[in-house]
């Protein structure tokens, strides 16, 4: 009330009865429901999405992987350009060392390649590790990349992406774009974070009970 625009409104709301504080008291809105901790909330009508597509792809001995091996536990699938892109075994290199920190949080690896089996095996003796840290696929028909929004329909190009899939193949967090993601400590941080998240269960009411409004201040994202 030290405002002056608003001080100068004192002497009139004494004039008209109001007191020195002329203020109208604020008052709790009662149709508001529970009120759960705020540190608990998401976007209320907001669901991570499930994975695009499964998927069976060949590894580097011939092996067959399909997603679905993994259900039941998180992965974080990593879409690289292959050998013959430098980010891309920069990347590759980065996660690779943390293959152990990811499986001590209950997290698997599994990189999906544009090479075709034969340069995938170059890959993999290329990187120096035989087997390799985590499963690299390949998926020279770019069938995978395009199911999974990896590939530039404009430019006709695969793009980078990194995939964090909950226990029930459900999307919680990704990076897609022109660029690999890097940052391996940040993701392995994220991931810890998104799967603790418990569900917030709305109050069980019965058909007679009015439907009660809640308000959330949190911000809608890609988990």
């Amino acid at each position: 009330r030290d405002v002056p625009a608003f001080a100068r409104l004192e002497p009139i709301a004494k004039e008209f009865g109001f007191g020195s504080d002329w203020r109208v008291a604020r008052s709790e809105p009662k149709d508001t429901g529970v009120r759960p901790d705020l540190a608990t909330l998401g976007p209320f009508r907001w669901q991570p999405s499930p994975a695009p597509s499964d998927w069976s792809l060949t590894d580097a001995s011939g092996k067959t992987v399909k997603l679905s091996d993994y259900r039941g536990k998180p992965v974080v699938v990593i879409h690289y350009l292959g050998f013959g892109c430098l980010h891309c075994v920069e990347q590759i290199k980065k996660f690779a060392p943390r293959t152990k920190d990811f499986a001590a949080a209950g997290i698997s690896l599994i990189g999906v390649s544009t090479d075709d089996p034969e340069m995938l095996t170059a890959s993999v003796e290329g990187f120096g590790q035989n087997p390799f840290a985590f499963p690299l696929l390949s998926d020279h028909s770019l069938d995978v990349f395009r199911a999974w929004r990896t590939f530039d329909d404009f430019e006709k190009q695969p793009l980078h992406g990194t995939f964090l899939l909950d226990g029930e193949g459900r999307v919680r967090w990704q990076d897609i774009g022109h660029e690999p993601f890097m940052d391996a400590d940040f993701l392995l941080t994220e991931a810890k974070r998104l799967l603790e998240q418990s569900a917030v269960k709305s109050p069980e009411r019965s058909p007679t009970t009015p439907p009660t409004m809640a308000v959330s201040t949190a911000e809608p994202g890609v988990e």
